[in-house]
């Protein structure tokens, strides 16, 4: 059995003494890579009386926060980003024998990307390589209908990749047979939120120095989630699961982005990786579900 379980929380509040609107104010900013990957290969041979497990697990909790609201001036850059790589196999010309199999690969990752923006908010900075909340948002190709977006009061990057496998693919002279149940499985869940907030900007402040509290966030997410028998070894069983199940989302969503009229969701000051056109069920708490 492999276990990867990891927790990482950057959290950077900006200084009420900066007024320099064209510097970053506050970054949080986590990045991590977790892999938990239990393998039977090569020429391993194992002969086992009873039950045989394979079983890999991994779990990642990650948040990153920038909040300018407590004063000064200038951007603020919330940046997660969280990689893993989840596999439960048996390869190569291993030779397993065994009263039952389980092929097991189980991630779970929960990621939240926020940032706030500044009283006095942010301008551009024009100096060789500006600033890391401008660098996000080149490196992110980040534009709205009438162009790109070069510097912003708020900026969140979010960013999950997932690959969770469970499998058997066996080369020539291989073999898995087991005289009960082979059950192969890969279960994911995932939840990534990515939000800007640029609610904290003054407008009266902001107006004396051509400032901007714009809020841009970016979410993306790639997650994969497979099971499968392959290769050209020998597999036998008495019975055979493969399943590869991906958990529903469950988000939270602000009275202001919920248009129950026209039947929409409006995440103007957040990237939740969804695109125009998914469908989602919103629930009231407390209250029947409205499906939007």
């Amino acid at each position: 059995r492999a276990v990867s379980d990891v927790r990482a929380v950057a959290s950077m509040g900006a200084s009420a003494s900066n007024n320099t609107t064209n510097s970053d104010a506050a970054i949080g900013s986590i990045v991590v890579v977790s892999d938990a990957i239990a393998r039977i290969n090569g020429n391993a041979d194992l002969n086992v009386t009873g039950a045989l497990e394979i079983a890999a697990t991994n779990i990642v909790a990650g948040a990153a926060l920038a909040d300018g609201s407590a004063g000064g001036a200038g951007a603020t850059l919330g940046v997660a980003v969280v990689t893993t790589d989840t596999e439960a196999s048996i390869g190569g010309t291993a030779t397993v024998d065994a009263a039952s199999v389980a092929v097991s690969a189980s991630s779970q990752n929960t990621l939240a990307a926020t940032a706030k923006s500044t009283p006095g908010g942010a301008t551009k900075n024009n100096s060789v390589g500006g600033n890391k909340s401008q660098d996000a948002l080149a490196d992110n190709n980040a534009q709205t209908s009438q162009g790109s977006v070069e510097f912003a009061g708020a900026v969140a990057v979010g960013t999950l990749v997932s690959d969770t496998l469970a499998f058997i693919d066996l080369g020539t002279g291989g073999h898995v047979i087991s005289t009960g149940l082979l059950d192969i499985a890969a279960n994911s869940v995932h939840s990534a939120v990515t939000r800007a907030d640029g609610s904290s900007t003054n407008e009266a402040t902001s107006q004396g120095n051509s400032s901007v509290g714009v809020a841009v966030a970016i979410g993306v997410d790639v997650v994969d989630s497979q099971a499968y028998v392959a290769g050209d070894g020998t597999v036998t069983a008495g019975s055979l699961g493969v399943q590869a199940l991906m958990a529903d989302r469950t988000m939270n969503f602000s009275t202001a982005e919920v248009n129950t009229t026209d039947n929409k969701i409006v995440l103007l000051g957040g990237g939740h990786g969804l695109q125009t056109g998914d469908a989602v069920i919103y629930r009231h708490t407390g209250a029947p579900a409205d499906e939007v």
